[in-house]
């Protein structure tokens, strides 16, 4: 079972979910992914890294004549890569961040429609509860139940990836 992160406006007029998890396309090929997500800063760093160990590689290679060091420098050129596939789906989560959406819920779920389901049943019902309350994430308290939906204090910062935020 997968964990979604729900991000939502103010009004929850806007809402997006985020699934943990890493992506293989990101890892066989990065800059695809990134272009994909429209992570633009991500992948002109991705390039400008890469390159320059590529081009590292090639010096290091042909200068001394040592097959091994440009082996090396070459795999070392993947780093960015696997970095990508690890970190992706923290950087998606802080475009939403970026964008004025913040976190209300997380929600474990098989797919997406099936922790939208959860998401949207739990908010109605909510909603049908206490007209006068905002849905704002400093109104909700951490609570887990049966229903898969994890409610989140009143930070905005991901809750998953290599560097998560406490």
């Amino acid at each position: 079972m997968a964990t979604y992160e729900v991000y939502a406006s103010v009004n929850h007029r806007d809402v997006e979910f985020v699934r943990d998890k890493a992506s293989i396309l990101a890892l066989a090929l990065p800059g695809l992914w990134l272009l994909w997500n429209r992570l633009w800063f991500e992948f002109a760093v991705y390039l400008v890294i890469s390159f320059f160990l590529i081009a590292l590689g090639n010096v290091i290679g042909n200068g001394s004549g040592n097959a091994l060091w440009a082996q090396t420098i070459t795999l070392i050129s993947l780093v960015p890569g696997i970095f990508v596939y690890l970190e992706g789906t923290s950087w998606i989560a802080s475009r939403k961040i970026r964008r004025g959406l913040s976190i209300v819920e997380l929600v474990d779920a098989e797919t997406l429609e099936a922790a939208e389901l959860k998401y949207f049943s739990k908010t109605s019902g909510l909603a049908g509860e206490n007209k006068s309350q905002d849905f704002a994430p400093e109104n909700l308290s951490p609570t887990t139940g049966a229903s898969g939906v994890f409610r989140v204090s009143g930070h905005d910062k991901p809750e998953f990836g290599l560097f998560a935020e406490e």
